[in-house]
């Protein structure tokens, strides 16, 4: 099982878990302030099936995207723990 914990961004952090082919596994935007951090921090656990190469991607949510799950990069010197 792999966690992945966004604690103290300086910015509303989306989080997805990619196979190594691309497909995404796993996606999450507010944890809602559970495990230590504020609402807009992110927080995903997933439980790998088959040894792999897997992708990590720690993104900002676009504001004014709806209700679709749209992110994109953050601003250039914006932290997370």
């Amino acid at each position: 099982t792999v966690t992945i914990d966004i604690d103290g961004a300086a910015f509303d952090s989306t989080l997805r878990l990619f196979s190594g082919s691309g497909v995404q596994l796993a996606a999450n935007d507010d944890n809602n302030g559970d495990n230590g951090g504020t609402r807009t921090d992110s927080y995903l656990t997933f439980t790998i099936q088959t040894a792999g190469t897997y992708y990590i991607e720690v993104a900002e949510w676009a504001s004014g995207s709806g209700a679709s799950f749209a992110s994109k990069s953050p601003a250039a010197g914006l932290t997370y723990t």
